[in-house]
């Protein structure tokens, strides 16, 4: 067996591509809620900015959660052709980076969707 080990020189400060999956542009209505160290809950809105299968970017409307917290996250789909009633996706997952310069307001979750089958109209 012949293998071949590539070495990659990294700059301090370089990006590097970790994402596993695929993300998709989509704009969608989320809901997400966590828990500040002194235990209080705090709840807010916001809208996705990309979402893939382990996780999504959130631009919040007002506070976002700090990088580690464990966020419980709501995703409201909206009704399809085939649907009349849109469906949540809900996950709990943490935060893993908050906005970077010139993103604005936002934080990244690693997390697995599921469906809700709860269904809302809109």
């Amino acid at each position: 067996m012949n293998l071949h080990l590539v070495r990659v020189k990294q700059r301090i400060g370089d990006d590097v591509e970790r994402r596993t999956s695929r993300r998709y542009s989509l704009r969608l209505p989320v809901l997400f809620r966590w828990r500040r160290e002194s235990g209080e809950e705090c709840r807010s809105a916001g809208f996705t900015r990309d979402v893939s299968t382990t996780g999504t970017y959130v631009n919040c409307e007002n506070e976002c959660p700090p990088q580690a917290a464990v966020v419980g996250i709501e995703l409201l789909l909206p009704p399809g052709e085939l649907q009349a009633a849109g469906l949540k996706l809900k996950a709990e997952g943490s935060v893993v980076r908050a906005g970077r310069a010139g993103e604005g307001t936002g934080f990244a979750v690693k997390t697995d969707f599921t469906a809700d089958e709860e269904r809302f109209a809109r």
